[in-house]
């Protein structure tokens, strides 16, 4: 278990940082050695109060963010943000001032993947979290994450799993 400090001086640090900050960066910024700040990270994704997104940096860039970068990391941080609630690309571009074609390019430049390739698979994640770590009710789950029916959200997740909700949970808890 992480000292609780410890995670509380991470968790400011990435707030004064509007969210997102390089590992440098943060181990210089809380002083911590690199193994203790690995381990408090891990320990605040595991509870979920943060969410790491990993991205290769060229080195000729390193410290500095293209415009297509920088859009990129905005749409993650709003997508952690605003998933549980909305799952249209359309939305994330108009808090972005962009048009939903010009974020997916962005989004397929910087990353390879789509923009909702990166939707879906974050809220796949949430989903199978709460299956797995929470006692929560299928019904509870859906209706938290804004799916309009029980049956919407049992087949989008049958159609991303091959698995229905209940049989994903029977499946996968005993492990």
């Amino acid at each position: 278990m992480c000292d609780e400090t410890v995670k509380e001086a991470v968790m400011t640090t990435i707030h004064e940082h509007i969210g997102f900050m390089d590992c440098d960066s943060l181990r210089k910024e809380t002083g911590l050695a690199s193994p203790d700040l690995f381990f408090a990270l891990e320990s605040l994704a595991t509870e979920q109060k943060i969410s790491i997104n990993i991205m290769a940096v060229p080195e000729s860039s390193r410290g500095h963010f293209s415009r297509s970068e920088y859009l990129y990391i905005k749409f993650i941080d709003l997508l952690n943000r605003y998933i549980s609630c909305e799952r249209h690309i359309g939305f994330y571009a108009s808090q972005l001032f962009i048009t939903p074609k010009y974020l997916s390019g962005i989004v397929k430049k910087v990353s390879g993947e789509t923009a909702n390739y990166w939707i879906n698979k974050k809220l796949l994640d949430i989903v199978k979290v709460q299956l797995l770590c929470t006692s929560k009710s299928i019904k509870e789950i859906a209706y938290g994450l804004n799916f309009s029916t029980i049956s919407s959200f049992g087949k989008y997740f049958k159609s991303q799993t091959s698995l229905s909700p209940t049989l994903y949970r029977k499946t996968y808890s005993s492990i």
